[in-house]
């Protein structure tokens, strides 16, 4: 069956494998293992890339399910070709990753995840509209986690390290952005 998911991140594993993990429209985050990814032969390489929006297969594992097939519907190339985009687009995913719990489906998340990235790839220029993108993006997110918005820089800072033992690194790469 043919799935569609949105790229957070990859681990490697193995001397070519890479584990990949999706929030996908059917399961939530899913972390899947993709064979052969870091051979310069593969086929799936650029179709599995973060941030990309991809139709992919995968099948039962002995660990993890196994992507057998991959094809990009979108990789937002305008966020890939600007930095600031970047940060705010990996601090997005960073958090998704260590606030969302594996396998717990939520079409609210999936919905804001596609909106604001189509929104940010659009998003001419950040000199004026940075700030009011991430508030939007801060405020939207605890919104959509289940948790009260109007957070201060550093309220937010200390919300989220109140909810995740793991650091937000690129959490910091935005704040000084900003």
């Amino acid at each position: 069956m043919l799935y569609q998911g949105i790229v957070i991140k990859k681990t490697d594993t193995g001397e070519h494998n890479q584990l990949v993990t999706l929030y996908t429209k059917e399961f939530g985050k899913v972390t899947a293992v993709a064979k052969s990814l870091k051979k310069n032969t593969s086929k799936q390489a650029g179709h599995l890339d973060i941030l990309n929006l991809a139709n992919f297969i995968f099948v039962s594992g002995k660990n993890y399910p196994i992507i057998t097939s991959a094809q990009s519907l979108e990789t937002f190339n305008g966020i890939k070709a600007s930095l600031a985009k970047s940060f705010l687009a990996f601090f997005f995913l960073e958090a998704l990753d260590n606030l969302v719990y594996e396998n717990d489906k939520d079409p609210a998340l999936w919905d804001f995840l596609n909106s604001k990235l189509e929104e940010l790839d659009k998003l001419e220029t950040l000199n004026g509209n940075f700030n009011l993108f991430f508030s939007g993006l801060k405020d939207g997110l605890s919104g959509v986690l289940g948790y009260p918005g109007n957070f201060g820089e550093k309220d937010f800072n200390v919300f989220l390290s109140s909810l995740s033992s793991r650091v937000f690194y690129s959490l910091n790469l935005v704040s000084d952005i900003i």
